[in-house]
């Protein structure tokens, strides 16, 4: 089978097998050629056209990417305007797009440049000299080069543009975030919960309490009787593992912040020491007070703002010491997408573990998952926790929302006499 090779001469735009008889000012310099699975490569050259020369029109079965080393030269390629290039410049073609450079001034042109394709080449076997695998560019003539695209390849006349856009504090902050968690070995398990009688009593409220606020409340009492569900893993100064006294919670906090999407973790301190109403409170006001007015927000944006060795610093400190990672980022963590739909969530998070839960069914019940850093615990211990979990909601949990509702001043109404 012919062996599909991928031709560097990033002399591409130089065109420099623009037949070389025709431009005999060219000079073309072999730097390396890397071999791929499959026949494919990619050479990378340093060609030289002299003052006043030109490349002359021609394609490349594979995208060119090209630096300017010396002297300036105008880059006509079609169907984008000529772009004048000087030393420090760079460049991309697309494969298959016609182009040719001339260059200006009493300066010859020099340029470093790689080709290279992402599929199987369509160009027939390539020359070979001094045991490289070369290929001249293909040579258009005005006439044969035409102004639509290549009948050769239908996607030779194909050419997209994206847009470049600015990542934005949230999304960084994400960006941070899971820089920070692809280190940790998570495990998962899923239950379903039978909760009907958690529904039944949230049904009765009057003001009921968001799932998430439940499920903080809820694990936060499991974990005030499992200690190992207070414990992270800290590497410095040396690797152990550091037990809170209290649970801290964080939450995933769903906005939109300018237009964009984003989450934000808003902390619980000793949320088995809160009322129902007071979680739900802190998370309410997470999700609709302005990013200023929350004040574990505006600590977190005013980090991502830092250039990143300051901020690699913060995040060395912050996942390293037991006591910093325990107040940065807690012990456990609690999201979900029931409010857009439901699914089973496998969520990242610097924390040792995260709960998340999806939508309540008609059945009275509520999937949820455990997600565990292994080397703080083991499977056994979560799906104990998962049993002990659904007994405080049904319990605990039920119980509070019912006496919410008891307290509760009935109305009276007056009647005329």
């Amino acid at each position: 089978m012919m062996k599909k090779t991928i031709f560097g001469l990033s002399l591409a735009v130089l065109g420099l097998g623009a037949a070389l008889a025709q431009q005999p000012a060219i000079k073309r310099t072999m730097l390396q050629k890397t071999d791929f699975p499959d026949g494919y490569a990619i050479v990378q050259a340093v060609a030289e056209v002299a003052a006043g020369g030109s490349a002359g029109r021609h394609t490349h079965p594979g995208v060119e990417t090209s630096y300017i080393l010396e002297g300036e030269a105008e880059l006509v390629v079609e169907g984008q305007p000529d772009r004048h290039l000087k030393a420090g410049d760079s460049f991309q073609i697309p494969a298959g797009v016609v182009h040719d450079d001339k260059v200006h001034g009493d300066k010859s042109l020099k340029v470093l440049g790689s080709t290279w394709s992402t599929g199987p080449s369509r160009s027939p076997r390539p020359r070979h000299r001094g045991g490289l695998s070369l290929e001249r560019p293909r040579v258009l003539t005005a006439a044969a080069a035409g102004p639509g695209p290549s009948k050769t390849d239908g996607s030779a006349g194909f050419r997209m543009r994206g847009t470049t856009r600015t990542i934005s504090l949230p999304r960084r902050l994400i960006i941070d975030l899971m820089r920070a968690s692809c280190d940790i070995p998570f495990v998962s398990l899923a239950r379903t919960l039978n909760v009907r009688p958690l529904l039944e009593a949230r049904h009765l409220a009057a003001r009921p309490p968001g799932f998430a606020a439940i499920f903080v409340k809820a694990f936060a009492l499991v974990a005030q009787e499992e200690p190992t569900l207070r414990t992270i893993y800290a590497k410095w100064p040396r690797p152990c593992f550091y037990e809170l006294p209290r649970s801290v919670a964080m939450v995933a906090i769903a906005r939109v912040e300018n237009g964009e999407p984003c989450v934000l973790p808003q902390r619980v301190g000793d949320p088995d020491r809160l009322a129902l109403a007071e979680i739900d409170a802190i998370i309410r006001t997470a999700k609709e007070e302005p990013i200023s007015e929350v004040p574990m927000f505006r600590k977190i944006m005013l980090t991502t703002r830092l250039p990143w060795p300051l901020r690699r610093i913060a995040w060395l400190v912050g996942l390293n010491f037991g006591r910093q990672r325990a107040n940065w980022f807690g012990n456990f963590a609690v999201t979900g997408v029931s409010a857009y739909g439901g699914g089973e969530l496998h969520a990242l998070s610097p924390g040792p573990f995260i709960l998340s839960f999806d939508m309540a069914k008609p059945d009275g019940t509520i999937a949820a998952v455990i997600r565990w850093d292994h080397r703080v615990t083991d499977a056994a211990l979560i799906a104990r926790t998962f049993a002990r979990l659904e007994q405080v909601l049904n319990g605990e949990i039920a119980a509070e929302l019912r006496a919410t509702r008891a307290a509760e001043p009935k109305t009276v109404r007056a009647i005329g006499v």
